[in-house]
């Protein structure tokens, strides 16, 4: 009889545990479950506990879950994606296994991982949080948080943190001293007063952009690369211990001086809107866009900057600038300067070019390409038709000293220049040798010309970088129809842009191609691009 009431006891625990139900109040999360397939028919309000509490992976993002009860009982659990739902409440405290958490884009305010202790990563990026209570999450390697309404944010206890991305929050202060791991530190658009990245040694990326920031000390962070540290208040900015540094971003601060001479592999400088009266670029050998533009510099070497593309150094202070050795320079203002001369005899890649309101009184633009926008090696010259459709790139006018302008060809720019279009001063002339530039301009000649016609539009559009490895930047503010051609003739890329448009070119082979870019009013600008 023992061994009956024994065996039947057996029998019934058996079916108890069997029939053990876990509770899924919400609708949209059991019907996500009946089509993962650990529960079955229609939702009831329940699913089977056995059936899910050996699920390691539950991906049910964009369900229009709003409670997730129930989630406790998923104990295996280690990748959670429960993002782009209507969730105000998640409790993942019954979830240690948990090593990845996705719950980005709901309306939480709260969130609390610290019972998760293997978690390694942590993404709860667009919620209306005001809390994040991390401490206990000690494995996290990477963490994404930015998009919330966070005031305050402890990740002393995070030490093998690699990527932190706060940005985009309250924050006014942030404490990454126990972080020696960190590469990537995003904490822009805060109001953070001060920050400490002496003991992020390997860092790489730093974006600290849009705060209230009175200094910054990078010396210990020889590894960055990237550095945006614009609309701030900083006064001083010392880059000379980041060899690595290729991006720099320091515009909208109040530098007096800055020296990126020790920065070799630098390719991006913009230092704009500052008060900068000194700029030593000179040791900056691969630098190709420099935007330097609405400072106080009297002065500005660039002849160690072969690689340069677009240089921005107007409204300044400068009397001359020498370009000579920047053969590559697509891009060039340097309006609103007191500039007398100017020389582009060694530079035919221009394709946009401002030296408006100087106090030029000589100009060489003998080599400027008739094609008017970026690249280099410009098609040759199309018939002028009437009245002269190419885009307005070139603005010479501001510059009541300058009588003549060095050209090599009078018909395209007395067709090009014009008052009607305000790029040139109705003083100016053209001539194919301007011996004494400054005296003897005279009008109605046949190798000097005052010029005078209009156009029908105004067009600017720029390709970067050119030879390309993969992709290719086209800047343009019109709807344009782009093609790309191979050297026998065969259409390879057809696309129609109306904005800046980045191209994947990585599928083509190496060698010349041509591009074409057709506007509304059907006319057609051509470009020679190099696919290395």
């Amino acid at each position: 009889m023992k061994t009956i009431i024994t065996l039947f006891t057996a029998v019934l625990l058996s079916q108890a545990l069997s029939a053990q139900t876990t509770l899924i109040p919400d609708a949209n999360f059991e019907q996500q479950l009946i089509y993962l397939g650990y529960d079955s028919g229609t939702p009831n309000g329940s699913v089977p506990t056995a059936s899910i509490d050996t699920v390691t992976s539950l991906h049910i993002s964009g369900s229009n879950i709003s409670d997730l009860t129930g989630i406790e009982d998923f104990i295996a659990l280690t990748e959670l994606n429960c993002g782009y739902n209507s969730l105000t409440n998640l409790d993942v405290s019954n979830n240690p296994a948990l090593t990845d958490l996705r719950c980005d884009n709901n309306t939480l305010t709260s969130l609390d991982v610290s019972n998760n202790t293997v978690l390694f990563v942590l993404i709860c990026t667009e919620n209306p949080l005001t809390s994040l209570d991390v401490s206990g999450a000690t494995a996290l390697t990477r963490m994404f948080c930015y998009d919330n309404q966070l005031t305050s944010l402890d990740v002393s206890n995070n030490t093998a943190l690699t990527f932190l991305f706060c940005y985009d929050n309250q924050l006014t202060s942030l404490d990454v001293s126990n972080n020696p791991a960190l590469t990537s530190l995003r904490c822009d658009n805060n109001t953070i007063t001060s920050l400490d990245v002496s003991n992020n040694t390997a860092l790489t990326g730093l974006y600290c952009y849009n705060n209230q920031l009175t200094s910054l000390d990078v010396s210990n962070n020889p590894a960055l690369t990237s550095m945006f540290c614009y609309d701030n208040q900083l006064t001083s900015l010392d880059v000379s211990n980041n060899p690595a540094l290729t991006s720099l971003k320091c515009d909208n601060n109040t530098l007096t001086s800055l020296d990126v001479s020790n920065n070799t592999a630098l390719t991006y400088l913009w230092c704009y809107n500052n008060q900068l009266t000194s700029l030593d670029v000179s040791g900056a050998t691969s630098l190709q866009y420099l935007k330097c533009y609405n400072n106080q510099l009297t002065s500005l070497d660039v002849s160690n900057n072969p690689a340069l593309t677009s240089l921005y150094c107007n409204d300044n202070q400068l009397t001359s600038l020498d370009v000579s050795a920047n053969a590559n320079l697509r891009t060039l203002y340097c309006s609103n300067n007191l500039l007398t001369s100017l020389d582009f005899s060694s530079n035919n890649a221009f394709g946009e070019l401002d030296c408006s309101n100087n106090q030029l009184s000589c100009l060489n633009i003998k080599n400027l390409p008739l094609i008017l926008w970026g690249g280099n090696d410009p098609f040759p010259n199309p018939p002028l038709p009437s009245p002269f459709p190419y885009p307005n790139t070139y603005n010479l006018s501001g510059n009541p000293n300058l009588t003549c302008i060095e050209v090599s060809d009078i018909t395209w720019a007395t067709s090009y220049f014009t008052v009607a279009k305000g790029n040139i001063d109705a003083t100016a002339s053209f001539s194919t040798d301007c011996n004494n530039p400054c005296s003897s301009a005279t009008t109605g000649m046949a190798e000097h010309e005052i010029i005078g016609k209009t156009a029908e539009h105004s067009l600017s559009l720029n390709l970067y970088p050119n030879p390309v490895t993969s992709s290719l930047v086209v800047e343009t503010r019109y709807p344009l129809q782009l093609a790309i051609y191979n050297v026998q003739g065969k259409l390879m890329v057809d696309r129609a842009i109306s904005s800046t448009y980045t191209m994947n070119l990585s599928e083509l082979a190496r060698g010349i191609y041509f591009l074409t870019a057709t506007d509304e009013q059907g006319k057609v600008y051509s470009q020679k691009v190099v696919k290395e």
